[in-house]
């Protein structure tokens, strides 16, 4: 059981404003910039709230001359400003001020973290001291906004930052808005830096350890979803913080970003817990085979929790909708759904257990969107992702941190229990300094570095220009680099991957139709588990694990012993025995020995003709105790319901009607059950009823008073089904 915070933020009259009421001061600001370019006197007003005043001399390209840059503060008199530029020629007058932020809330404040656990997690076991310790399990975070964009700003953050980068960032403001030499993209990293720090330290991880303290998961779906790598300034940072972080999946998506970016921080961070909200908007017709087959390929791209999205309290008689269906009671087939949530359970156990294994690491590309480069790096580190994915080839995304901290062993990335033996940089023009040299140190172990798109050019460490980056990346991709390689298409980085590496999984058979195969390895003590899904029976895939083999049935809970076609030094080879709606858990054990068919495993179903006349009966199963289908409420059970139709008069086009392929997407929708009708005009102007009764509908539908033209339109509402959608 949980309790979840959406509609409850920033502004929406809950317990951050409550919190905001108590303590103004946690309101948040954002910096600003203006620039004006002169070339002598300069008079102007400045803002309130003034950080920085600064002159930069321009050169004959327009752009700002290397450390020209001259402080105007001490010209100022109160507020306005009166200077001489030293020199003729272009001069640009730049001011960096803060402005309030209202309403908002300041990560970076050292009050915002205790303050958010005080007005809300808190209450409910300040209220049941005793019953929320059983009864609750977790918290859900869903779409977190702090209602801040862009540079954010407070009292304490220019004595902070001088405290952990040794230097005064006041006179660098301007390089956030523009460039100012080769040192712009330090400035604007160490700013990120330290943005991130302080809201990790002030929000992010008291959230977290409230949670912690209480054995609660606290799980989340934000924004981006990790597809915006710089929210909260650095999303891979901040939502580490999370017992479960995740995201959602609407419409039965299955978004292997998304999910990706989830699981790769809980593997890097050791949280057991994924979190997929599922599977809002899939509308009312969404069925049990819809369900399992998202369900299922969500958990093998790093899911193990599910939270069906929502549970209606009501839905008013039919009529009532918020991104549907609702996956419970109001579903017909909610009496069948034991088997499925008990299948859910036993995933969600054993893909939690262990430690997930893939080869390939690539770097999440947050240094060069905070550094102020374009998106390239994410769209080349996403492609790329879905595109190995696609051919069967499993990843993490990296974040510089993990990296940094990672041990250089037999070749591999060390971290957190996940060994990588491929190192991916996609085309990242800015980049931490330890990133490359942690690339160096696991190239020169035998470990295999790709640069996708574009080599490094920045660091935080000096900028642009660094003779130390050049020497590096001419240690790693020079003429004579062994393991290191630089690639410009994806087919290019999976060339290079099959030519210096054995895969983890690698399907075999030709497919006469390529399906997304989706791929899962984790490693359970001397066990290796393979979740395999979307892939047809009979097909022969290779799995690089030896041993004997078991085959896992999530639906009951029971295991069998299946045979392989082949072994080999490498692995194991094995032809699907059931089909691609199945989800196989091959299970490996490295004590024991596998068993080789004498002959070609067949798949365990098979075909039934259902032919001459059969019938069937639509049971009731629809329970209006409620009145959630229908209005009043009844005892009783409720069957076929149909509340729209599409139609089309009768006509050789439509002889074919029936046909699943007939297009009647054309045809005219009636809804059923709505009574009452009026018009009303999309404009009201002031009239008389005696005026308005002149433009009544049934003489036009167009109307035109003093010039201007209105139009009515028809407008339904029904005294028992209100309104529709």
């Amino acid at each position: 059981v949980s309790l979840s915070d959406y509609t409850l933020g920033v502004g929406q009259g809950s317990y951050v404003d409550d919190a905001l009421n108590e303590n103004p001061g946690l309101t948040g600001a954002e910096l600003k910039f203006e620039s004006d370019t002169i070339q002598n006197k300069y008079t102007k007003t400045c803002h309130d709230q003034l950080l920085s005043l600064y002159a930069y001399q321009l050169g004959t390209d327009g752009k700002i001359i290397e450390n020209s840059g001259i402080d105007l503060s001490g010209n100022l008199t109160g507020n306005k400003i009166e200077w001489q530029s030293p020199t003729e020629g272009n001069w640009i007058v730049t001011q960096v001020y803060s402005v309030a932020k209202k309403p908002s809330l300041d990560p970076m404040h050292p009050l915002s973290g205790k303050s958010y656990v005080k007005h809300f997690f808190q209450r409910f076991e300040d209220r049941f001291p005793e019953q929320s310790k059983g009864g609750l399990n977790f918290f859900f975070s869903d779409e977190l906004s702090f209602n801040l964009h862009g540079y954010i700003w407070n009292s304490i953050f220019r004595n902070e930052f001088r405290k952990r980068k040794g230097y005064d960032i006041v006179p660098y403001l301007t390089a956030l808005f523009t460039h100012i030499g080769p040192i712009t993209p330090k400035i604007r990293l160490d700013y990120n830096d330290v943005m991130v720090s302080l809201s990790e330290e002030n929000f992010f991880i008291p959230v977290y350890q409230w949670h912690e303290d209480r054995n609660l998961i606290y799980g989340c779906d934000h924004g981006g979803r990790g597809k915006d790598v710089s929210e909260f300034g650095d999303y891979f940072r901040t939502q580490r913080w999370n017992q479960a972080p995740g995201c959602d999946q609407p419409n039965l998506g299955k978004d292997i970003i998304k999910n990706k970016v989830a699981s790769s921080i809980a593997h890097l961070y050791k949280r057991p817990r994924v979190w997929l909200e599922g599977f809002h908007s899939s509308n009312w017709g969404t069925n049990t085979a819809n369900l399992t087959d998202a369900t299922f390929a969500n958990f093998v791209m790093g899911q193990n929790l599910l939270s069906l999205h929502g549970f209606y309290y009501s839905t008013m008689g039919g009529w009532w909708e918020w991104a549907p269906p609702c996956n419970h009671t109001h579903m017909p087939y909610w009496e069948e759904m034991g088997p499925f949530l008990e299948c859910t359970e036993r995933l969600s156990y054993i893909l939690s257990q262990g430690y997930h294994r893939a080869d390939v690491a690539i770097l999440y590309p947050v240094e060069s969107v905070v550094a102020g480069y374009d998106q390239t790096a994410v769209q080349k580190a996403f492609s790329l992702g879905e595109y190995l994915y696609r051919e069967g080839v499993d990843f993490d995304f990296m974040d510089y941190e993990s990296l940094a901290k990672a041990n250089i062993k037999n070749s591999k990335i060390h971290i957190s229990g996940e060994e990588f033996k491929v190192l991916i940089i996609p085309s990242m023009k800015a980049i931490r300094h330890s990133s490359l040299k942690k690339a160096l140190q696991f190239k020169q172990n035998g470990g295999i570095v790709i640069n996708l798109g574009e080599l490094p050019e920045a660091t935080e460490k000096k900028g642009l220009n660094d003779p130390e980056v050049r020497s590096l990346l001419n240690k790693l991709f020079g003429p004579d680099s062994k393991n290191a390689f630089v690639a410009k298409e994806n087919q290019e980085v999976l060339d290079i991957l099959d030519t210096n590496l054995t895969r983890d999984f690698r399907i075999l058979s030709q497919q006469p139709q390529k399906d997304m195969p989706y791929i899962m390895h984790r490693k359970l003590g001397n066990k290796d588990l393979y979740a395999v899904y979307n892939v047809p029976s009979g097909t022969e895939c290779f799995f690089h694990a030896t041993g004997g083999i078991e085959l896992w049935d999530p639906w009951t809970g029971k295991t069998k012993e299946i045979t392989a076609s082949k072994t080999t030094d490498e692995g194991t080879i094995i032809q699907m025995p059931m089909e691609k709606q199945d989800l196989h858990l091959f299970v490996f054990d490295s004590a024991k020995k596998a068993i080789i068919a004498e002959v070609p495993q067949t798949s365990v179903s098979k075909t039934i003709l259902l032919d001459g006349e059969w019938s069937f009966d639509l049971k009731p199963s629809l329970n209006n105790k409620f009145g959630d289908f229908h209005w009043p409420a009844t005892d009783e059970l409720l069957g076929a319901y149909i509340y729209k139709a599409r139609y089309n008069q009768a006509s050789s086009e439509t002889a074919d009607w029936q046909s699943p392929s007939f297009d009647d997407s054309g045809w005219k929708s009636q809804t059923f059950t709505y009574g009452t009708k009026f018009m009303i005009l999309e404009a009201t102007p002031e009239l008389s009823e005696k005026e308005l009764l002149t433009h009544l509908p049934y003489q036009s539908n167009r109307v035109q008073i003093d010039n201007k033209e209105y139009t009515w339109k028809p407008y339904e509402f029904s005294w028992r089904w209100g309104v529709e959608n």
